[in-house]
């Protein structure tokens, strides 16, 4: 399957897409060629399975509500985890802050100032993204 999906990409490189706002060759026209090529088989074994491509996209249609629920829930989650990183990032600064410096450890093993406001910022992001409706 990976072999695949790489003869796939392989193709959708030699034959990059043309979209307005989409420089041809680079790695966006690349990429909706690649999607393209993906979702052509898609439907060719939906096809040959039986499927009429019309009932399918009906159905999408019916369930798409619930595809967008998962989706959110699903991002959700991610946010969740990478505002646990940021936390612990954090509190790894500030803990570093007011912690007894051990012998024979130097500050080259603590996170720095500049990936606690970057933690901050990702955080805030994380934040502002979970609570958003």
């Amino acid at each position: 399957m990976g072999r695949f999906f790489r003869w796939l990409w392989s193709l959708a490189r030699l034959f990059p897409s043309v979209a307005p706002g989409i420089r041809f060759g680079g790695g966006a026209s690349v990429l909706l060629s690649f999607l393209f090529f993906v979702f052509v088989v898609v439907a060719v074994v939906l096809v040959a399975l039986g499927f009429d491509l019309g009932q399918v996209d009906d159905w999408l249609d019916r369930n798409a509500g619930i595809f967008d629920a998962i989706g959110t829930i699903l991002f959700k989650a991610l946010l969740v985890f990478i505002l646990a990183i940021c936390a612990l990032v954090v509190g790894a600064v500030v803990h570093g802050w007011f912690a007894k410096k051990k012998p024979g450890r130097s500050d080259k093993d603590q996170p720095g100032g500049c990936m606690f406001i970057a933690a901050l910022v990702i955080g805030y992001v994380c934040v502002v993204g979970i609570f958003s409706l």
